[in-house]
């Protein structure tokens, strides 16, 4: 296929798709030795709606194609990185504390998207809480003193590099001598009592901010679809030999030849079966049926499947036919009713 019949094609799709209230985009057509391949994005709820459009018989270069298969993964638009931040102001400083805190995951969920983000960066502002001022003292014991020792003890004393005042001391005689019949004491024991005024700071405050950052899914997955175009086999149409001379034979070849012709145009298929897989879709039978014949048997067909969901593409005229009834899809003794109401239709089996 030429570049120009490539653009037309692609033109030509584009113009389609313009017209239709859908999402999805069509992302580039293939060409390929065993058919045609058009990529197309879409979410999974507009799945059904797009391969309605996209799994149709098309025609290119005055050649039919009919889908062969239809696979599926995951687009890489389908991601896109999220920030968010919180902010609190905390007593604590610590990591551990902060993030039982905080959470070490946010839980991010918007109309669209939705995803885990993993703590990137803590930042900590220190908030100072001022001061205040506090009363200590120190009690110092004494004993074996004597009455010059008392008259000595020291107005002021150095303790852990801070001076500390002496305020009181609480004496009384340790021991005593008795003299002209008089009880005189020789040594003292008692407390000394030191204060000093110290200026404590109150315990700070941080302001801690959080910010958390990763990957977010769309909720409604978005999907690359491959969709394999095959050529549609022609039937071949019996060849008609006609004789000069008039007898009966080449009335009878003729005939048949017609005949046949019809049949064959009568039985073609009108219907295609799919069978929905993690990865997409694969035809597993052409079938035809009509309003008298409407049960569709693929127990035959069952080592093509690989899970019970199924999708079902019929013609436009067969749909114009069986249009508001029911058909059924057979699976050895499953039968399984369905209703006509679009001729594109996903099923449980």
């Amino acid at each position: 296929m030429n570049v120009k019949k490539v653009f037309l094609l692609s033109a030509l799709t584009l113009l389609f798709s313009g017209c239709q209230v859908n999402a999805y985009t069509e992302k580039g057509i293939t060409e390929y030795s065993n058919g045609i391949v058009k990529v197309v994005e879409a979410s999974q709820s507009e799945e059904n709606i797009m391969l309605e459009n996209y799994t149709k018989d098309i025609q290119i270069d005055e050649k039919m194609y009919e889908v062969a298969s239809v696979e599926r993964e995951k687009s890489e638009s389908n991601i896109r990185t999220e920030t968010k931040q919180s902010t609190a102001v905390l007593n604590t400083n610590k990591e551990d504390k902060i993030k039982s805190y905080f959470g070490e995951t946010f839980l991010y969920e918007d109309e669209k998207y939705r995803g885990e983000l993993p703590i990137t960066n803590i930042d900590i502002r220190t908030i100072s809480q001022g001061s205040y001022e506090e009363i200590d003292e120190k009690k110092i014991d004494f004993e074996g003193y004597s009455q010059n020792d008392l008259n000595e003890i020291a107005k002021e004393k150095q303790i852990n590099n801070i001076t500390y005042y002496l305020i009181n001391v609480d004496w009384q005689p340790e021991n005593s001598e008795t003299i002209d019949n008089q009880s005189v004491p020789v040594t003292y024991k008692g407390t000394m009592l030191y204060q000093t005024v110290l200026t404590k700071k109150n315990p700070n405050k941080y302001e801690v901010t959080v910010t958390y950052s990763g990957s977010v899914e769309k909720i409604d997955t978005i999907y690359d679809y491959s969709i394999l175009y095959q050529p549609i086999k022609e039937k071949e149409e019996p060849v008609i030999v006609e004789e000069k001379h008039q007898d009966i034979l080449p009335i009878i070849i003729s005939g048949l030849g017609i005949g046949l012709l019809s049949l064959i145009i009568l039985l073609g298929s009108n219907i295609k079966i799919y069978n929905k897989t993690d990865n997409g879709h694969k035809l597993i039978g052409k079938f035809r049926i009509n309003e008298k014949n409407k049960v569709i048997d693929i127990t035959k067909y069952q080592y093509k499947t690989s899970s019970n969901i199924y999708s079902i593409r019929m013609t436009k005229s067969l749909y114009r036919k069986i249009k508001d009834k029911t058909i059924y899809i057979q699976i050895g003794k499953i039968k399984k009713p369905i209703y006509v109401n679009t001729p594109y239709i996903e099923t449980l089996i």
